[in-house]
C-alpha cells in the first residue's frame, strides 16, 4: 500500500500540493493527550473540516484575487452582460462557502526537532501535549490513496505569502488552492497538510481516516511542560496496544549539566 500511495501521489503533480525535496525530512503531529490516545487506539488520524479548525482565515483569499474578479466583472460588462454579474458574484462565495464544508484537513509540521511555539500554539493547555514525529516519505506511506467512496487523500506543503500583496494570488479554477494557502505570519510553521474533500461535508465534524500508525509513528515526544508521570503512562500504554516506539519526554525546558 505504501509504494502504491506514493507512486499515485507522485504521478499526480498537482500545481496546489508542492513536495519537499527531501522526502527523509522530519515532520511531526502535535496533539491533545485525549487526541493522541484515539489516534493510536483506533489507528487513526482526525481530519477536521476546515472551518472547524478555529482559523478564521481558513480556505480564504488573499487581496490579490481581486484583481481577478475584477477582470472578470470587466469582461461581462464588455460583453454587455452586467446585470448578471451579481449573479456570478453570488455564485464565487456560495463555492468559496461550500468549500470550507467541504475540505478536511489534517496539519502537520516540517521540523528537524519539537518546537515550543507549536506546543504553545496547538497543545493547549501545555501540559498535556503529545507529538508524534515521523518522516515524509513515511507519513505518504502510511496514509491511504483514498477514502470512503474513492474521496482522495491529498498531501503537500503549504505556500505562504502576504495575503496584503497584489501578486499573491490563490487559482480560483482549483478547489485545493486556498487551503494549501496560508499568510506569511504562518511560516514558522512549515506545515504540511493532508486534504481530503468529502464533497457535502457539511454534517460531519471531521472523519477518522485509518492510517498505517505501525509504519508512521517514529517516536512519540511528551510537552516539555508535562508532568514528568505523563511519559511513563503514555509508554505504559502504547505498549499495551503493542506499539514499541520510543516515548519520551521534550528536552526543551531541561537544563544541561556541564560541571
Amino acid at each position: 500500500m505504501g509504494e502504491m500511495a506514493v507512486v499515485r501521489r507522485q504521478i499526480e503533480n498537482h500545481r496546489c500540493f508542492p513536495q519537499p525535496p527531501d522526502r527523509d525530512l522530519r515532520v511531526w503531529r502535535y496533539f491533545g493527550v485525549q487526541r493522541f490516545a484515539q489516534a493510536m487506539k483506533n489507528r487513526a488520524i482526525w481530519f477536521s473540516r476546515s472551518d472547524l479548525l478555529g482559523d478564521p482565515c481558513e480556505g480564504s483569499r488573499p487581496k490579490g484575487d481581486a484583481v481577478l474578479y475584477e477582470t472578470a466583472r470587466a469582461e461581462v460588462i464588455g460583453r454587455g452582460d452586467a446585470k448578471f454579474f451579481p449573479t456570478l458574484r453570488a455564485n464565487w462565495k456560495y463555492h468559496d462557502d461550500r468549500a470550507r464544508t467541504d475540505m478536511f484537513i489534517s496539519c502537520w509540521q516540517m521540523q528537524d526537532h519539537d518546537m515550543m511555539s507549536m506546543w504553545e500554539r496547538y497543545c493547549r493547555p501545555g501540559g498535556v501535549g503529545v507529538a508524534i514525529q515521523t518522516t515524509y516519505a513515511k507519513l505518504d506511506a502510511s496514509v491511504p490513496v483514498s477514502f470512503a467512496n474513492d474521496r482522495h487523500v491529498m498531501l503537500g506543503m503549504v505556500t505562504y505569502g502576504d495575503y496584503d500583496a497584489a501578486d499573491f494570488r490563490s487559482d480560483p479554477s482549483n478547489k485545493y488552492s486556498t487551503f494549501m494557502m496560508k499568510k506569511i505570519g504562518y511560516a514558522d510553521e512549515r506545515e504540511v497538510r493532508l486534504v481530503v474533500d468529502m464533497f457535502r461535508g457539511e454534517h460531519l465534524k471531521g472523519v477518522d481516516i485509518p492510517m498505517n500508525m505501525r509504519g508512521l509513528v517514529e517516536r512519540v515526544v511528551v510537552s516539555p511542560y508535562a508532568n514528568p508521570g505523563l511519559a511513563a503512562g503514555l509508554e505504559k500504554f502504547c505498549r499495551g496496544l503493542g506499539y514499541t516506539m520510543p516515548v519520551l519526554q521534550s528536552s526543551l525546558r531541561e537544563v544541561a549539566t556541564v560541571y
